[in-house]
């Protein structure tokens, strides 16, 4: 290891945070870290992704590259992790029975096993999947989950998990019928399950999206294929799971600037009681670059800043700890993009801090962490074996 390396090597932990990007001073803002020197998945849009529990590795499944000019299509369905601390990517080697659609999946992780629902194929709307499959993320081995009263092949759906350990999948298309159901599936029991709620049932849509809050699941926009052009989101649909019942709530606007305009495609996510929505299409040439907050506990809108890249078709996930990631997309140039945006909602915890700051360096291996007497456990979070 050269001079430099070994220098790096014994600098304190207060010079190594003020270097690191990731310090308070970022709290509140869009970051995009420089790309890595290698392991990136190509640039792609309609992928599926989520982020586990800790918010340090965000996994990206499939997706679809179309070139600008519409000549070059492919659909993808590879698993890759992004791992956060050290801005590394690794390609999965798994096994098992793997999903065989690439476009327009849901997933969620919970514990250590990611979750993949629905799907399309390349050309879309072809072939469909109404399979549900489970990616064990320690082992790397992909399995079917059952399939009695499981919802029909659909594409472009919403699947969040709820806090009773149930996954919910909401709408979707087939390419021809739009979806209006509404189906829950026991993780524990591995059993799905129609559910008919009494309430304003939300209508027909497709690449909306879903965001919990308690024990609530809120709709957020989506189209037929698209809303109408005029359209605003003055109101969401609400699932009471306690009381099982759909509820249409009606938003406050945000001063003269009103409502967001409707919009699909776009992204939505948690950050305590607040629910981020960025991008996203109104119509086929009419992007919106724009990011909303809105206020569960008083349903009101307001305008964010800071993100505008990319456009449409990209993917975000949130963690408790108030890291939010962003994985690819369309571009406002109309290229799809494999770019990461980070944005930490609240100051990091001192041990992730000191944590972000040693893998940013790039000049420890796992030997070198060891022998400075750092347990597995930290190392790995620094260091994980298979980015080694």
């Amino acid at each position: 290891m050269g001079a430099s390396h070994s220098q790096q090597r014994d600098k304190g932990v207060d010079e190594l945070l003020e270097e690191r990007t990731i310090a308070t001073n970022q709290v509140g803002k869009w970051v995009s870290p420089p790309p890595p020197p290698s392991g990136a998945p190509t640039p792609r849009s309609g992928h599926a992704s989520a982020i586990q529990e800790d918010g340090e590795a965000l996994w990206i499944f499939g997706g679809y590259y179309e070139n600008p000019q519409g000549l070059e299509k492919t659909g993808y369905t590879d698993l890759h992790r992004y791992h956060v601390a050290s801005n590394t990517w690794t390609r999965a080697q798994t096994h098992g029975t793997s999903p065989v659609t690439s476009c327009s999946q849901s997933a969620v992780i919970v514990g250590n096993k990611f979750y993949l629902f629905g799907g399309t194929g390349v050309p879309f709307g072809v072939v469909n999947s109404g399979d549900l499959y489970c990616c064990d993320l320690t082992t790397l081995e992909w399995s079917i989950l059952a399939a009695e009263n499981s919802p029909a092949p659909r594409f472009g759906q919403s699947m969040v998990a709820g806090p009773d350990n149930c996954l919910y999948v909401f709408g979707g298309t087939d390419g021809h019928i739009f979806y209006d159901d509404l189906y829950r599936f026991d993780i524990e029991h591995r059993s799905w399950e129609r559910v008919r709620p009494d309430g304003e049932n939300p209508c027909a849509r497709y690449r909306h999206m879903a965001v919990f809050v308690g024990t609530d699941m809120i709709i957020v926009g989506g189209g037929w294929p698209f809303p109408h052009p005029s359209a605003v989101l003055d109101h969401v649909h609400v699932y009471h799971t306690v009381s099982g019942v759909w509820e249409r709530v009606t938003c406050r606007p945000f001063g003269s600037e009103g409502f967001p305009a409707s919009r699909r495609s776009h992204t939505a996510v948690r950050m305590g009681t607040h629910i981020l929505v960025m991008g996203g299409l109104r119509q086929m040439d009419d992007l919106t670059l724009d990011t909303w907050v809105l206020d569960t506990a008083t349903m009101a809108w307001a305008i964010a800043s800071g993100w505008n890249w990319p456009a449409y078709f990209h993917t975000c996930d949130s963690a408790p700890n108030g890291t939010v990631v962003t994985f690819g997309g369309v571009a406002r140039s109309r290229d799809r993009v494999n770019r990461v945006c980070i944005y930490q909602a609240r100051v990091p915890s001192l041990r992730r801090l000191c944590i972000h700051a040693i893998a940013a360096q790039r000049c420890y291996d796992r030997h070198a962490l060891r022998e400075y007497g750092l347990a597995m456990r930290v190392i790995e979070e620094i260091l994980p074996s298979d980015a080694a």
